[in-house]
C-alpha cells in the first residue's frame, strides 16, 4: 500500500502509533474495531495533510492488537475506505487482482478528495 501511494506522488509525513496503557475494559459481545495507527500523507503543501486511520480488531482471547492485524483503513472525515487483502479476524480473503483494483481505486479517490479540498481552499 505504501508503495502504491508513493507512486502517485504522496508522501507519508507522519506515522502515529498510539500507545495503550493497561488492560482494555471488555464487555461481552464487544465487536468495536480500534484505531491502531494513523498516517498523515501529503502531496500538495497548499492544504493540510490527509489523515488515514488504520483499524484493527482486538484479539478477544489475548486482548492484544498488532498493526499486522489491520482489517481496513479509512480516510478521516470522508467515506473513503480500503479493506485489506486478508482480514484474519473476519476470515475474508480477496484475490490478488481484486485487492490491486481496490487499492488503485482507493488512491484515485484520495486524488479526487485532494482536488476537492484544493478547490474549497481557493474560494
Amino acid at each position: 500500500m505504501k508503495r502504491q501511494i508513493e507512486r502517485f506522488g504522496w508522501k507519508i509525513v507522519e506515522e502515529i502509533i498510539p500507545t495503550f496503557e493497561g488492560e482494555p475494559r471488555w464487555e461481552l459481545q464487544d465487536y468495536i474495531p480500534n484505531l491502531i495507527m494513523t498516517w498523515k500523507i501529503q502531496r500538495n503543501r497548499q492544504i493540510d495533510p490527509t489523515i488515514i486511520d488504520f483499524i484493527a480488531w482486538w484479539d478477544d482471547m489475548s486482548y492484544k492488537i498488532f498493526t499486522s492485524d489491520c482489517s481496513q483503513c479509512e480516510v478521516r472525515g470522508t467515506s473513503i475506505k480500503l479493506y485489506f487483502k486478508k482480514d484474519k479476524i473476519l476470515k475474508i480473503q480477496r484475490s490478488k487482482n481484486t485487492w490491486e483494483n481496490e487499492l488503485t481505486e482507493f488512491v484515485e479517490l484520495l486524488s479526487k478528495e485532494e482536488s476537492k479540498r484544493l478547490k474549497e481552499g481557493s474560494k
